[in-house]
């Protein structure tokens, strides 16, 4: 899935926290965000933060997965953030232009990596709440996956 949505969204820039005026690419990341290092100083209490915000990024989630006899099903869910500044406050078209790519790829070829296929539904949801400058949404697909076969011994 990392390399189907770096494909989709490879030429994809917004804004990038980290340098004002300068746009970057989407960073995309499995399960989880990395880790952030934090420097302590000795004589102040206080924590100082000398890492880059990974705006803006997806999350491939596996949310869940269900095997029936031979059959299984994995849910996916894709977090996405991104980072807008400008006063206006229409960051969430971003997010949306995202989710519109993806959805796009999935519908019309509804399978990855020749081993997963989609089906049902695609979900998709927006962040209720103002978060100035951070926009947040997310997708929810379910893949069928291809199941090993019981072997007969006796064939």
């Amino acid at each position: 899935m990392k390399e189907e949505l770096e494909k989709v969204l490879g030429e994809v820039r917004l804004k990038d926290p980290n340098n004002t005026g300068k746009y970057t690419s989407i960073k995309i990341y499995e399960q989880v965000l990395p880790k952030i290092k934090i420097e302590y100083d000795r004589y102040d209490e206080e924590e100082e933060d000398q890492s880059e915000e990974p705006f803006p990024y997806i999350i491939i989630k596996l949310d869940s997965g269900k095997i029936v006899n031979e059959d299984e099903a994995v849910k996916v869910e894709l977090l996405i953030a991104t980072y807008d500044d400008d006063l206006q406050n229409q960051g969430h078209k971003d997010v949306l232009n995202i989710i519109n790519k993806i959805y796009e790829r999935f519908y019309k070829n509804p399978m990855l990596a020749n081993k997963y296929f989609r089906v049902n539904d695609i979900d998709w949801v927006l962040q209720d709440d103002d978060m100035y400058p951070y926009y947040y949404g997310a997708m929810g697909m379910e893949f069928k996956v291809r199941m090993f076969k019981k072997e007969d011994r006796f064939a």
